[in-house]
């Protein structure tokens, strides 16, 4: 095996088109790659909703793959706007149904 060909494979999911785009751009910088160079990156994004629908959207469009790691990028605010005083707990509750993907907001 060669030292520059990918090892891992990772996969991460923007709510939306800005997002999608950022992450384009991450993946693309020259810094990143550096840190990454024993990984390959696929991405792709939803279409802005709910925080469970972007994560539905994520876990779609993974099945059938496998990758190391899996990334979804969801809008905490609209987490805090739909359950003011209980998003915290909502947000566990996500994180272990999706336990296959690691949640940033």
């Amino acid at each position: 095996m060669r030292i520059d060909s990918p090892s891992y494979t990772g996969f991460v999911f923007g709510e939306g088109k800005n997002e999608k785009n950022f992450l384009i751009a991450l993946i693309d910088l020259e810094q990143f790659k550096y840190q990454t160079k024993l990984w390959e990156f696929n991405y792709d994004n939803g279409h802005g909703c709910s925080a469970k629908d972007i994560l539905i959207k994520c876990k779609n469009s993974i099945i059938g793959r496998s990758y190391d790691v899996v990334l979804c990028f969801i809008d905490l605010d609209d987490l805090k706007h739909d359950y003011p005083s209980t998003w915290e707990n909502e947000k566990e509750k996500l994180e272990k149904f999706y336990k296959e993907i690691i949640i940033r907001g």
